[in-house]
Order: C-alpha cells, then structure tokens, then sequence
C-alpha cells in the first residue's frame, strides 16, 4: 500500500531540489497550489497523468516517486536566478541581493516582492541558530545569512524558505496567484502586488493600482448611470432571498441553460475560467458544486458591493474544494487580464447586461482567450425577422426608446447573423445549440415586461472557439 505521507515528503523534497516553490511546481503542472500542497502533507496523492509529468520534472521513475529507494536517473542544472526588477531596486546591498537569490525559486515574484521589501526595512531578521550539544552542555549561536556565501546559502536554501513562508502568509493565495494574470487596464504595464501601509494594492510603473478590499480586487469603477441594480439589494440577507427565490418561468421553458453549459465545460475541463459580467454568480451557481477537477474561476463586475457578496455566498453555501474564485470589480470592457492568458472566458447574460458595452465585452473575452479557448455564453436571439410574431416584438420593443439604432440592431439579430458577427470579431468557429423558441406576441401595444426586457425571445447556447 502506498504510503501517501511519505510520498508527499519526498515530493517536497524532490521540488525544492530543483528550486521550485510549490505555486511554481502548481503553474507547471496546471493544477491549484492547494493540491501541492495536500500532496506535501499526505493528505492525497496525485493524479496518474500527473505521476507521468512528476516524474519527467524531478527525473526519477514513478516507482521512485512513490515508494522510495531509488536515485535520480538525471541531474538538473541550476539555472541562475533573476530577481524581478521591482525587487532588485528596493534592495542596497549585493549581500541583501545575495540572500533573496538563494529562495527565490520557491517563492512566485509576489512573494519575492514582498522579501525583498521587508529586507529593505529591516523587518525580515536574517539569522539562524546553530546549536551544538554534548550530554551536558548546549551552546547556540546565532549567524548572520547575510554573511554566508552563495554556495552555503543555496544548500539552506529549502529550510531559510520554510521560514520566511511566514513573512509572506498573510496575502490570501488566490490574490497571489491572479498576479500572474493581472495588466493594468489604463497603461497595461505589469501589475504587481505590494503593501502600502496597512493595504494590500496591485500596483504598476506608472503608478495606477487596485486595492483589495474584503478579498475583491477594486478597480474603482462604478456601475452604469441610471443602472445601479446592485442599490436594489438591501443588503447581504436580501442578496441571499434572491440567491433563494424562484427563477423567471420564461426562463425555463426549454432545456436549462446551466445543463447545456455544463456539457460544454465539462468536455473540455479548462484550468483558468473567467466569468463576464458575473453580477450574482448565477452561471457559476450551477455549475461549480459539479466540477471535480483542479481550476481557477475569476468572477468580474462593476460592482465591488455585489462581488463582496458572491465572496460570501460561495465561500460558505456554494463551496467546491476543487475550485479557487477570485473576486475581480472592474470594467469588463476592459479587463486587466493579460492577452491570450486565459482558457474559458463564461457570460451567463452577461454580454447582454453590460447593455451599450456589449459588443466591447465580446471583443475583450476574445483578447483574453487562449488560442484555440472557447467562449461559452447564451445568447438571445430573434426567431425570424421576417415572421408576424417577431415583427410584433421587434415594434414593441423598439417603441421603449432605450437605444439607438446601432444598438438595437447589434442586440435583436437571428442566429445566421449572430454567427457572422462572432467570425467578424476573430473566432473561427461557433456552434450553437438552441434552448427555447420566442413567446407569443401580446396582442397589444404595450411592452408587457418592466424589466428584463429581452425575455420575450429564444435563446441559444453558443460556443465560440479562438
């Protein structure tokens, strides 16, 4: 029987023999650092797919990995280490320089940021105690790291990291490991993540930054004059009668859209997922008590007060052990998410909610996907331009008055033309799987709906593929 405790001690030793943190062997492995971790502590083993990839990383069989007693079948290079610049300029002294080089590979270039700026302050007391002992005497020395030469200070290496994991404990994971994600979206210079007196802000060169508050990344955006739905909510136990209460019926009189987006997720199980628009998670509420593999969801909003309430509400009602969610306030017409850096971009209505912006949001989820990642979303969508029926709903709603020609033309088309318009924006390919039909012109002249105004047509899932 496989001894999961001892696996995860060798595991840990074999990572920090070739310098990885465990966020770094997590990043390469594509998995979240919460499974490292769970394997260091013998608390799981790790996939078969993944014992294959251990394996080729650390250059020891499968057997080796786990039951021991074997040697490494090759050696690993020590690949000089460069500190990010941010950290190399808060820094004075070659031998401070020195000592953040000998942990950096365990650490992401968050952390190392974060070392060098409590080394520069005098915060980070850079000693160890060295003890010998006879039978009846003890005597302990304390050395200075800073003093140690570079070979020295690379064998310690793996034990002065386990220490100075203290030093920077106190930034969630999650808000470390989107860094990696993160482009300021005003100049879209590198955002990194620092302490500015009591806060936590990502900040860029050029001086714009986002705190975080509550657990959510702010961006300072507001929501859209006239729009401000999230006032409708009193607060957090009216967000949650919301959660809780019944969905519209003309939602739901064909096949759910959360079924048929799960079916689409769960072929493909992408790593890193983003969600548009997100508002009150009601996409991700269907979908993340199924998933059961290791991935990353970041939720985006204008509204910093509704994301606070999602950081609850899943972190207590909707909780998914796989799942890491990160909470992001921010214009989704212009995410401060890196190109070409994410798997699957989601918008549960999403698009449609960002109202004259819609359009902008599509093109930004197609800037951020992976090549060959899919945008999965549903769309509302006109049955027949040219049928009675449609004619009828196109008037009504045109009659509202509450957008322009552009506007109601990019918003009311068929599907034909919703497909043309997604090559247009660069995707190579959409398939499309229809939910429901439009409902029954009232016979009226007055639109019949105060609020929700597009319910009135039939709906597609589509997925769009880079």
């Amino acid at each position: 029987m496989i001894d999961k405790l001892q696996t995860g001690k060798r595991i840990s030793v074999m990572r920090k023999k070739i310098g990885l943190s465990q966020s770094a062997l997590a990043e390469k492995l594509n998995i979240t650092t919460q499974a490292v971790s769970k394997w260091e502590c013998g608390q799981a083993l790790p996939d078969v797919e993944l014992l294959t990839e251990l394996s080729w990383l650390f250059g020891v069989s499968i057997n080796g990995l786990l039951e021991g007693g074997e040697t490494f079948v090759s050696s690993v290079a020590v690949k000089p280490v460069v500190l990010p610049e941010q950290a190399g300029c808060m820094l004075k002294t070659k031998e401070q320089k020195k000592l953040l080089k000998s942990v950096a590979p365990y650490f992401t270039d968050i952390e190392i940021s974060e070392l060098a700026r409590q080394i520069a302050v005098g915060d980070f007391k850079s000693e160890c105690i060295v003890s010998v002992c006879s039978s009846e005497k003890k005597k302990s020395i304390a050395i200075d790291l800073l003093q140690l030469s570079e070979n020295t200070l690379r064998e310690l290496a793996p034990y002065i990291s386990e220490a100075a994991n203290i030093a920077v404990g106190d930034i969630p994971r999650e808000i470390k490991r989107i860094s990696d994600y993160l482009v300021c979206p005003e100049c879209n210079e590198k955002l990194e993540l620092v302490k500015s007196g009591d806060n936590i802000i990502f900040a860029c060169k050029n001086g714009h930054n986002a705190k975080i508050v509550d657990g959510v990344i702010c961006f300072n955006t507001r929501e859209i004059p006239g729009e401000q739905w999230s006032l409708s909510l009193r607060n957090y136990e009216h967000y949650l009668e919301w959660q809780n209460s019944p969905r519209n019926p003309n939602y739901k009189r064909g096949k759910l859209s959360g079924d048929v987006v799960w079916d689409k997720l769960s072929e493909r199980k992408p790593k890193v997922i983003l969600d548009i628009a997100s508002g009150m998670g009601g996409g991700i509420k269907d979908i993340i008590e199924r998933i059961d593999w290791q991935c990353m969801i970041i939720m985006t909003d204008l509204s910093y007060r509704i994301l606070s309430w999602d950081k609850r509400f899943f972190e207590t009602v909707k909780v998914n052990p796989y799942v890491e969610l990160v909470y992001i306030a921010c214009d989704c017409a212009k995410l401060p998410i890196k190109p070409e850096s994410i798997d699957t971009v989601l918008s549960n209505g999403g698009f449609e909610s960002m109202q004259y912006k819609r359009m902008n949001g599509f093109s930004e989820g197609y800037r951020i996907l992976k090549k060959e990642g899919e945008t999965i979303y549903n769309m509302s969508i006109v049955e027949d331009k040219s049928s009675l029926n449609s004619k009828k709903w196109l008037s009504l709603t045109h009659s509202l008055g509450w957008s322009d020609e552009k506007e109601f033309s990019e918003q009311y088309v068929e599907i034909g033309e919703w497909i043309a318009t997604c090559e247009k924006y660069g995707y190579k390919k959409t398939e499309v799987e229809k939910l429901y039909g439009e409902l029954p012109a009232p016979d009226t002249d007055v639109f019949p709906f105060e609020n929700e105004i597009m319910q009135w047509m039939c709906n597609y899932v589509c997925v769009s593929i880079k």
